[in-house]
């Protein structure tokens, strides 16, 4: 049995529970560049096939950054220290915090943790598919809650925070700095 709420339900009870939705007023002000629009359009589609995954493909991936980071630690730090040069700036503009531009910061250590968090997290079992509760409603109808992937997520956390996406099947896009809300 799958449950579909339609738009105009989940706006409402966004709107009942106070939270503003993008059509809203309070939203009409945020420009979305279309370079962001893009890079959410393939985090969508990369989603949609990381949804389908088994638990050994998702920890397949898992190895796989792991790798990619340690194998291109250099290049990172190369284009971390970019990151770096416009974080400062966006400091000294007001549009970022000193903590924030911190936190923008990587050297090898943290790569290398990176690294492993991903490896770590291979070792977890899969949560997609699991049946958290079951009720029984009625003679043959019953009812569970299953974990499922979530969707995309846009977030300014760590890269060694969301290399949780796969496992837990979602994909997760990072923004910071002027594009996030």
């Amino acid at each position: 049995m799958c449950i579909v709420i339609d738009k105009k339900e989940f706006q409402t009870g966004l709107e009942e529970a106070g939270i503003p939705n993008p059509s809203s007023e309070t939203m009409s002000n945020i420009t979305i560049s279309s370079e962001l629009r893009e890079q959410v359009r393939q985090a969508r589609e990369a989603y949609l096939q990381l949804a389908n995954l088994g638990t050994e493909s998702k920890n397949q991936v898992l190895h796989a950054f792991a790798k990619a980071l340690r194998a291109n630690t250099s290049k990172i730090l190369e284009a971390n220290a970019l990151d770096v040069v416009e974080a400062e700036k966006m400091v000294q503009s007001g549009e970022l915090s000193e903590s924030a531009c911190k936190r923008v910061m990587l050297n090898e250590a943290k790569i290398e943790l990176m690294a492993q968090n991903c490896e770590s997290v291979a070792k977890l079992e899969d949560p997609v598919g699991q049946v958290l509760q079951a009720t029984r409603l009625d003679e043959g109808l019953d009812l569970y809650r299953v974990s499922c992937p979530i969707g995309v997520v846009l977030s300014n956390a760590p890269l060694d925070v969301k290399a949780k996406a796969p496992k837990f099947g979602f994909k997760s896009k990072r923004i910071s700095g002027k594009n996030c809300v």
